[in-house]
């Protein structure tokens, strides 16, 4: 997903194939939210690192493990206003 993202926010066309075969296309100014867990150990912690990079070019805002209650409340509330857009 995210390589898709970052080629789109540059300006390529991109699109997500999900499991099941079903395509999603992406806006240029989509919100993405990531919920991650705190390293533990120093190899937890340099790969943070290298994701840390990855969320700040893709223009993701990252939330901390204690707020996932709320992100995925949001993404609920989010896929019910487009089940009924469709």
């Amino acid at each position: 997903m995210g390589y898709a993202v970052g080629r789109f926010r540059d300006g390529e066309e991109a699109r997500v194939v999900d499991a099941f075969g079903n395509v999603s296309r992406i806006t240029r100014d989509m919100n993405l939210e990531v919920v991650v867990a705190p390293p533990e150990t120093p190899e937890e912690t340099k790969a943070y690192e290298e994701a840390e990079q990855v969320f700040e070019n893709l223009r993701a805002e990252v939330h901390s493990s204690q707020d996932v209650g709320a992100v995925s409340r949001k993404a609920a509330e989010l896929a019910r206003s487009l089940g009924q857009c469709g």
